[in-house]
């Protein structure tokens, strides 16, 4: 799989929630959904992706996470996200939850892995960062 010189990412992969760039070895991600940066069901799907990439790369030093624009994110599109869950969820006869749905494990792992990477992850807040932003600058 052929990949880009400058960030080390396959040229297959391609993200538009989300941009790369490196610089010295000190990566930057950037949410790329302004004004806002609302994280979408295809801002998690692309997060899961590029983090994996990230945890394969060689040389890296350190990893900037940025919004794009004048905020760092104003959260998660609930009315999408809570569509997206219920579609996914098993309950009991009762409607109570039987298993949480896969979606929430996977960004949960996904966020896991940024405090396992044996460099420091910054993120670098402008504007608003409420709700899974915030959950992402604590992770």
């Amino acid at each position: 799989m052929e990949t880009d010189p400058f960030t080390g990412i396959s040229k297959l992969a391609s993200f538009h929630t989300i941009r790369f760039s490196n610089l010295d070895g000190i990566l930057h991600l950037e949410l790329n959904q302004p004004p806002s940066n609302t994280m979408t069901l295809p801002f998690f799907i692309e997060f899961a992706r590029a983090v994996d990439q990230v945890s394969i790369m060689k040389g890296i030093r350190g990893l900037i996470i940025t919004g794009r624009g004048r905020h760092f994110s104003s959260g998660a599109d609930l009315s999408s996200l809570l569509n997206h869950i219920s579609d996914h969820a098993i309950l009991n006869p009762d409607s109570s939850l039987k298993k949480i749905p896969d979606f929430l494990l996977d960004n949960y792992q996904t966020l896991m892995q940024l405090e396992q990477f044996p460099f420091p992850v910054i993120a670098m807040i402008r504007g608003v960062c409420l709700g899974s932003a915030l959950e992402l600058a604590l992770f």
